[in-house]
């Protein structure tokens, strides 16, 4: 079903992108993948409960941006290394102008289908994710468990 839908969203992105519609075709590459960025954020929040919620939602919002300049970058990359000819016939200020449009002719002429687009973006948010939970997240502390803690801490200053 994944190869269906896939195929059929790249011939009509490739259709969009050949009548140079090219805001409608990152209109629809940026809507799928806030939804992958959305279902993420909703499934993390819910699941990862025991931090606290303001820095989950700061750095959710930070590996967001991450993820989208390293998507940027990938598909630059890609592009740079596969149609490096076309790509160096560029004038700069051309490559400027073209450098909005690189999420689309990545997803659409490099990957095989746009849906890979996506699943890149949600692996590469998840592996931030990770990252950002190691250094960044701050445990949630009940007043239950920090009255025991301090009771515990009491005790051994006593024994000692």
């Amino acid at each position: 079903m994944e190869i269906i839908f896939g195929d059929t969203l790249k011939s009509i992105l490739d259709v969009g992108y050949q009548s140079e519609r090219y805001f409608n075709l990152n209109l629809i590459l940026f809507i799928g993948l806030f939804f992958v960025f959305f279902a993420s954020f909703i499934i993390n929040y819910f699941t990862l409960r025991k931090y606290e919620t303001q820095p989950k939602l700061i750095s959710n919002i930070f590996i967001l941006g991450f993820t989208c300049v390293i998507l940027f970058f990938v598909s630059w990359l890609s592009i740079v290394s596969v149609y490096s000819d076309i790509y160096q016939q560029l004038t700069i200020g051309e490559q400027i102008k073209l450098s909005p449009y690189f999420w689309c002719i990545f997803s659409i002429y490099i990957l095989p289908n746009p849906v890979y687009f996506w699943i890149l973006g949600m692996l590469l948010y998840h592996f931030i994710l990770i990252i950002f939970i190691k250094f960044f997240f701050v445990k949630k502390t009940t007043e239950r468990n920090s009255f025991l803690n301090y009771k515990r801490g009491l005790r051994k200053w006593k024994t000692k």
